[in-house]
């Protein structure tokens, strides 16, 4: 599985994540975590919170993996 894909793995709850706890979960340097993370923002797979420190999947990322997870 890629990178983005576990980092979206650990997303799927729809809850919000600790951005640190995350990206440590997945293995991610600070560098390669502010590249993923700006990737899943700007074509609008994730929300960060207020102050940067939580994310969580959007609504239209938690209904596409639901439904791909139904082909699994």
């Amino acid at each position: 599985m890629s990178t983005i894909g576990r980092f979206l793995d650990l997303l799927k709850d729809g809850l919000w994540h600790d951005l640190y706890v995350t990206t440590q979960k997945v293995g991610l340097s600070s560098a390669k975590a502010e590249m993923v993370i700006s990737f899943l923002n700007e074509y609008g797979f994730t929300r960060l919170s207020e102050n940067n420190k939580q994310i969580k999947l959007q609504h239209l990322a938690l209904d596409f993996f639901s439904q791909t997870q139904q082909f699994e």
